[in-house]
Formats: structure tokens, sequence, C-alpha cells
């Protein structure tokens, strides 16, 4: 009797525990709960002892259910004793949509927006010819006379650039990259965030291939263990090498880009 009532106890904790750990994100439009979005936890914190140096130390990734929802983590998951002030914080994926940098209160859902930016910004076009002064001109006594400068009137500035979906999703892949060591960038849980990627941005039209190229590289790294040593070091191997394969078919502008391959997503991961 004593141990189911334990197990009891024990049960209904991490029921409860669950139940105020779970959030839930929707379409801030529509109020409709987005399925399938990918939630990245990034773990960091104060390591050391005498000096401190911050540090994200583990990346974790789930995705929402049906109804949008997911677990947030409940501890920081490190047993490092130097570690202080541990903190998390949670980025999301999905293709179509761009996430607010807010953090809503217990209770209320993350919100995502539609994005409708184009993939990558258009540069300013707008220029300003600064005013050039006439050179001053003399009386009859040799003093020169003050003029007003003659401005040249040139094309009026643009609108400041706004930036497109791409700057995002670079943001994200440098969170990721730079986080979690050696273990993170051999997670296929990983992987699966970069391969959606790889997706959205193969839908482009046109494709930023230059972009691909990098998703390639990061996808063929988990698919070949990292090519990370142990102790961090980025080692070469055959994601290196197909990488500089494509960085010379972008400079000679080569008709094989996208083709063959070095570009195939099936052959970079392996699938039969």
């Amino acid at each position: 009797m004593k141990w189911a009532i334990i197990v009891f106890v024990a049960m209904t904790i991490y029921l409860l525990v669950h139940i105020m750990s779970t959030r839930q994100v929707v379409d801030m439009e529509t109020k409709l709960p987005l399925a399938d979005v990918f939630v990245i936890f990034t773990f960091d914190g104060e390591v050391g002892t005498l000096e401190t140096h911050q540090s994200c130390y583990r990346v974790d990734v789930e995705k929402t259910d049906t109804k949008g929802n997911f677990v947030l983590p409940a501890w920081r998951r490190s047993v490092n004793p130097f570690l202080s002030d541990a903190r998390i914080s949670t980025w999301f994926y999905k293709a179509g949509y761009h996430s607010l940098d807010n953090a809503p209160g217990r209770g209320e859902p993350y919100l995502l927006v539609p994005d409708t930016r184009p993939w990558k910004s258009d540069k300013p076009s707008g220029f300003v010819v600064p005013a050039i002064a006439s050179r001053p001109k003399s009386t009859s006594s040799g003093r020169p006379i003050n003029v007003n400068p003659t401005p040249i009137i040139g094309q009026p500035p643009s609108e400041p650039s706004v930036e497109g979906r791409d700057h995002e999703v670079q943001d994200l892949i440098s969170v990721i990259t730079q986080c979690g060591g050696v273990a993170a960038r051999r997670s296929k849980d990983i992987e699966r965030v970069f391969v959606a990627m790889y997706e959205e941005v193969r839908s482009r039209n046109p494709v930023d291939w230059g972009f691909i190229s990098n998703l390639l590289y990061e996808i063929e790294k988990v698919e070949h263990r990292g090519e990370i040593s142990d102790s961090g070091q980025e080692l070469g191997g055959a994601a290196s090498d197909h990488y500089d394969e494509r960085s010379q078919q972008l400079q000679r502008r080569s008709a094989n880009i996208g083709k063959g391959e070095l570009w195939d997503l099936h052959k970079i991961r392996g699938d039969k």
C-alpha cells in the first residue's frame, strides 16, 4: 500500500509538471494551432571557477503536435558542477513563417507570423549627390563675395531595406551550429531542421544555390558523424571536399549548379 501511494504521488507530480510545461504555437493572424513547428532549445550559462565565460552547452529539438503543443524543458540538463546561471532560450522554425521576438506570459501561446518577405531583400537603389558650392566670386577690391552653395539634385534616397527571409534562417543556423559542441553537430534532430530548411530554399524561385550548398554541408557533416574530433576540431572529409567542389561551380557560374550528386539531398544523406 505504501509503495502504491508513493507511485501515485510521483505520477501526479509528473503529470502536473508536464501540464504546466506544455505550451502552444499558433498562427498570429488566424489564431489556429501550428503543427510540425521545429522548436529549438538552447541551454547556456556561466562556466568556470575563477574565470567564467558564457557557454551554450546543449541544443535540443522538438516538434509541435497536431494541436501546436510542445513541452518546455523542466531542468537544465547538465551535470557540470562549474555551471551557473543556466538559462534556456526557445527558437522556432517553420517554412513560410516568421517568429516574433517575444516571450508570452504563462498560459499564452507563442505566435508565428506568415512570412511574405522575399528570400533576399533588394539593395537600396537611391543616392544623393552632395551639394557643391560654386567658386567664390570676387569684388573689384578683391574680396570674395559669399554665395549660397548650388546643390546638384540627385535621385532621392530609397526607403530603408527590409531584411529578407534568408536573414532569419541564417541566424537560426548560426545559433544551432555554435551551440552544444560535438554532440549537437552529430544530432539527427538537428539534421531534420536543416533538411526542412533545404526544402524551403529549393522551393524558392530563383533558388539561392549558395545557401543550398551551405545547408548540404551541414547535413553531410551529420551524416559523416560531424567530421569533428572529440576535442571539437574541424576535420577534413567528404563534406568539406563536396562543399569546395560546389563553391568552384558557383564561382565559375557552371551550368552544373544544382545538378548531379553534389546537389542531391538523397545522395548526400545516403538514402536508399
